[in-house]
C-alpha cells in the first residue's frame, strides 16, 4: 500500500506516525512545504523513505494568521501533482490541512479517538492484505468487519467534537469483539 503524506517534514506528529507506518513494511513517501532539518532528513533516509519538499518556509510570513504570502502555498502545486503522478498513492494524509482550515482544538478525547482510529485501520489494513494473500482469509475478513464497527464510534466521536457528518453504520459483527471493546 501507498501512502503519501502531505505534512511538515520536520514534526514529530509527521515523524512518529511515518515511523509507525514504516515498521508495517508500508510504501510511504513524505512532501513537505517546508525543508526539513539536516536531522530530520536522516531519520527519513535511515528508514528509507522519500522525502520532497517543496521549501516554501522562506516565502510564507506568519503561519498562525492569514495573510497574501500564503498565495505562495499555490507555487507547490506542480511539484506536488507531479510527485502524485508519479508515485500515484492509494492514500494521501493531510491532518494538517484539515485542522487549519476548520480552525480545530484537539482536546485528549479527540486524540484517544485519533489514536484509536489509527490503531484500528493499522489492524484492518493488515488484515485486509493477510485475507488477499489467501492468509486465513474467512477469519481476517471477519476481525475487519468488527473493528470497522469499533472505528466507526472513533470517527463518530471526531465527527461529534468537529461538527461533521457521523456515519451511523454499525457493523453487525462488531458486537461479537468484546475483548477489542474501547472503553470511552
Amino acid at each position: 500500500m501507498k501512502i503519501l503524506f502531505l505534512a511538515d517534514a520536520n514534526s514529530i506528529h509527521t515523524i512518529k506516525w511515518v515511523e509507525s507506518l514504516h515498521k508495517h513494511k508500508l510504501n510511504i513517501l513524505v512532501f513537505s512545504l517546508f525543508k526539513p532539518t539536516d536531522d530530520v532528513v536522516q531519520k527519513y533516509q535511515n528508514w528509507g523513505i522519500p522525502l520532497i519538499s517543496a521549501d516554501l518556509q522562506s516565502k510564507i510570513r506568519n503561519l498562525r494568521v492569514p495573510n497574501i504570502s500564503k498565495l505562495n502555498y499555490l507555487t507547490a502545486f506542480r511539484l506536488l501533482k507531479k510527485t502524485m503522478n508519479t508515485f500515484k498513492p492509494d492514500i494521501i494524509h493531510d491532518l494538517d490541512l484539515e485542522l487549519s482550515e476548520k480552525s480545530v482544538i484537539l482536546s485528549g478525547n479527540d486524540i484517544r479517538s485519533i489514536i484509536v482510529l489509527s490503531q484500528m485501520n493499522l489492524h484492518i489494513w493488515h488484515n485486509e492484505s493477510e485475507a488477499r494473500k489467501g492468509i486465513n482469509a474467512g477469519e481476517n475478513l471477519r476481525l475487519t468487519h468488527g473493528l470497522n464497527g469499533i472505528r466507526n464510534i472513533a470517527k463518530n466521536k471526531l465527527q461529534e467534537s468537529v461538527g461533521g457528518r457521523k456515519d451511523y453504520k454499525v457493523d453487525c459483527l462488531a458486537s461479537e469483539f468484546e475483548d477489542w471493546e474501547v472503553s470511552w
